[in-house]
């Protein structure tokens, strides 16, 4: 048998609520099956993520929260996931204000963690 990498502890850093499960979920959970720590991070609330007609931002908001833990306790026991922005809101340049504050706030929670 091969030996597979397991590390103490692994965090997912992840802009939308569904990306951990498209991109890493089958990792963590072999990884938070064999004991490592697992925590996870969103950039975005998952807000507009819904092109539905009547589909309202909290109500979007509100669905992909519940998608989000119901996927994470299928993936680990991990730390509840942090989101810092509105989708809309999230923007990349490195003079604005908001990807200062989500420095800030992404760098709290890693620390925390």
């Amino acid at each position: 048998m091969t030996n597979i990498y397991i590390p103490e502890s692994a965090m997912a850093i992840v802009a939308h609520p569904d990306d951990i499960e498209f991109s890493c979920a089958g990792t963590l959970a072999r990884w938070s099956q064999a004991g490592a720590r697992i925590s996870f991070m969103l950039c975005t609330s998952g807000d507009v993520g819904i092109d539905e007609p009547g589909m309202t931002r909290m109500k979007a908001t509100e669905i992909r929260e519940e998608e989000e833990r119901q996927a994470r306790l299928q993936i680990s026991s991990a730390r509840p996931r942090s989101s810092f922005y509105e989708s809309r809101m999230v923007c990349w340049s490195p003079r604005s204000n908001c990807a200062k504050s989500w420095c800030v706030k992404s760098g709290a929670f890693v620390r925390k963690w």
